[in-house]
């Protein structure tokens, strides 16, 4: 009777730890833009830090589930009517002209760090991809401007996510 219990037991426990692979929400957390945890942070503090020891928010500003079409090559992002409204919001929280910093997470890993400008801003962190605060229901992320950084934009794991959830422009 022992052994019966411990092999329903087992069996219970695998079928659970299959259905939580297969759940949305991990799913939504395997992309996304995040904002870092600690609001008061600056990108220009952030960046001297390892990115891996960033903090993120729980709920992504994008996931990928936001995304109705996404451009490799000209990494531009086609959105959601709600999560452009989301994107919006994200202005109010820019508390200067020097951005506000975002994370890039793929397949469940940071990938990068970046900067979001508000429209107002003509400052540039040179080092960092960046995305601008603007009325579209498209967003572009611009390659960092200093020609000797690797562009992370084009991680494979970032097209990997993309092309699992059919997102790529064809």
């Amino acid at each position: 009777m022992k052994i019966r219990f411990l092999y329903v037991l087992l069996i219970t426990t695998l079928f659970y730890s299959c259905s939580e692979s297969t759940n949305p929400s991990n799913d939504e957390k395997a992309f996304g833009i995040y904002l870092l945890k600690d609001t008061l942070l600056i990108t220009s503090e952030a960046k001297k830090l390892p990115v891996e020891s960033l903090q993120l928010q729980e709920v992504p500003i994008i996931n990928i589930n936001d995304i109705i079409e996404y451009n490799w090559e000209e990494q531009f992002i086609s959105l959601t009517s709600e999560a452009f409204e989301r994107f919006k919001g994200v202005e109010k929280k820019i508390k200067s002209v020097f951005g506000l910093p975002f994370i890039f997470v793929a397949k469940q890993q940071i990938i990068y760090l970046g900067n979001i400008y508000p429209m107002y801003s003509s400052y540039v962190h040179e080092d960092l991809p960046s995305i601008d605060v603007a009325p579209f229901l498209e967003m572009r992320i611009t390659k960092a401007p200093l020609q000797s950084i690797e562009d992370k934009r084009k991680d494979e794991r970032i097209y990997l996510v993309l092309a699992e959830h059919n997102k790529l422009k064809k």
